[in-house]
């Protein structure tokens, strides 16, 4: 099953979860605040999806193929 998002940014690091990163990634700890257990679920995400295959598509988002990965 194939399904799309807008604006779906490349997740291959623990290191977008970065707080101290005085960018963009940096507002996540404010959504964390009102999420407890998102930082964490995601960090898992980002681990059980690592060895997905990402091909570009348009502009910033990324096709994620996970059909040859097993969980």
């Amino acid at each position: 099953m194939e399904s799309g998002h807008s604006n779906t940014h490349l997740l291959r690091s623990e290191e977008w979860l970065d707080p101290q990163n005085q960018d963009l990634k940096s507002s996540m700890e404010r959504v964390y605040k009102y999420h407890p257990g998102l930082k964490e679920w995601l960090k898992g995400w980002i681990k059980k999806h690592d060895k997905c295959n990402y091909t570009p598509a348009q502009h910033n988002e990324y096709k994620m193929d996970c059909s040859t990965v097993r969980n």
